[in-house]
C-alpha cells in the first residue's frame, strides 16, 4: 500500500529537503578566495624566479670584453686564410654555386624518405571516362 505522507518513498515520492543555499554559497566564495590567493602566491614566485634569472644573466654572462675578443677572433679568421671571406662572397656570385665543390648540391644517397613513400598506401585511381561516338 501507498503512504501518501510528505517525503515517503513510493510511486510518487519527491524530495522535499530544503536548498542548500548556504553551503553552496560558503563553498563559491572559499573556492573564488583560494584561487585569488594562489594566483597572487604564483604571480610573487614567478616575478622572483624572472628577476632572480635576469640578474644571473646579467652578473653570470660573458664579459663585454670577453665577447668583443671572440668577434675579433672570428672577423680575423675569416679575413685570413687561403681565400678571404670578401673574395669567396665575390668568387660565388661570379661563378655560381655549382662552380664550388665544397658547397655543390648533390643527391642524398638516404634511402629512408624513399623507402617510407614506398609504404604509403596509394589513393584510388579517377575513373575513366567512357565516350561515346555518334556516326
Amino acid at each position: 500500500m501507498e503512504s501518501t505522507e510528505k517525503g515517503s518513498v513510493g510511486l510518487g515520492a519527491y524530495d522535499d529537503t530544503p536548498p542548500r543555499n548556504r553551503l553552496i554559497l560558503f563553498y563559491t566564495v572559499l573556492v573564488v578566495l583560494t584561487l585569488i590567493l594562489l594566483e597572487f602566491a604564483f604571480r610573487g614566485l614567478l616575478d622572483r624566479s624572472r628577476l632572480r634569472a635576469s640578474v644571473e644573466n646579467i652578473n653570470g654572462g660573458p664579459s663585454v670584453q670577453r665577447l668583443e675578443a671572440h668577434r675579433a677572433e672570428v672577423r680575423r679568421a675569416l679575413s685570413q686564410g687561403e681565400r678571404p671571406i670578401e673574395k669567396a662572397m665575390t668568387e660565388l656570385a661570379e661563378r655560381g654555386r655549382l662552380s664550388f665543390p665544397q658547397i655543390y648540391p648533390f643527391p642524398s644517397e638516404d634511402r629512408g624518405p624513399k623507402e617510407g613513400w614506398m609504404h604509403r598506401p596509394s589513393p584510388p585511381s579517377p575513373p575513366i571516362p567512357s565516350f561515346e561516338v555518334d556516326l
